[in-house]
């Protein structure tokens, strides 16, 4: 018997407890102690994205229109990640296209979709029908031609985050 056959046949011997996995959790990779809005905005600048936060309906209509008045793509996010300052687009509400062939793409996050981890994000988009999820952390930045970074190479040069 092959060394491969003997660990198949080791394998095969041992039930599978599924149910020992299940209860194991998700461990976040680290501890956020603001809020989650703060956090994500925080993380969101940091990413390189830049964010504004509007205080009334008002403001955010006003803010949305003259994005578009500037050619932007305006989209609407699924969630909002603090712990990563990513957001989630569902291809059933943005086609990927419009996501990604911009050259400033402005997401609406509202506040209430904010989660803390992505795993929590997840669980909620568990049940929603859709073809892909994506999720974008700041502008896209790649180094791929001589090791130099080149933004908006595979997506948007800017991206504006509106939380309202």
């Amino acid at each position: 018997m092959s060394a491969r056959d003997a660990i198949l046949h080791r394998l095969r011997q041992k039930p599978h407890n599924a149910g020992a996995s299940a209860g194991a959790g998700t461990l976040p990779a680290r501890q956020i102690t603001r809020t989650s809005v703060d956090e994500f905005v925080i993380q969101a600048k940091l990413s390189g994205a830049q964010v504004v936060r509007c205080t009334s309906s008002v403001e955010w209509e006003q803010a949305k229109a003259e994005f578009i008045n500037e050619n932007a793509t305006v989209v609407n996010a699924a969630l909002g990640i603090a712990e990563t300052g990513s957001v989630v687009l569902r291809s059933i509400d943005t086609p990927s296209a419009a996501s990604y062939l911009c050259d400033h793409l402005v997401v609406c996050v509202p506040e209430s979709s904010v989660v803390v981890y992505l795993h929590q994000g997840l669980a909620l988009l568990k049940s929603q029908i859709t073809r892909a999820l994506h999720l974008m952390t700041g502008p896209s930045r790649t180094a791929d031609v001589e090791q130099t970074i080149q933004i908006g190479a595979h997506g948007p040069r800017r991206l504006t985050i509106l939380i309202h």
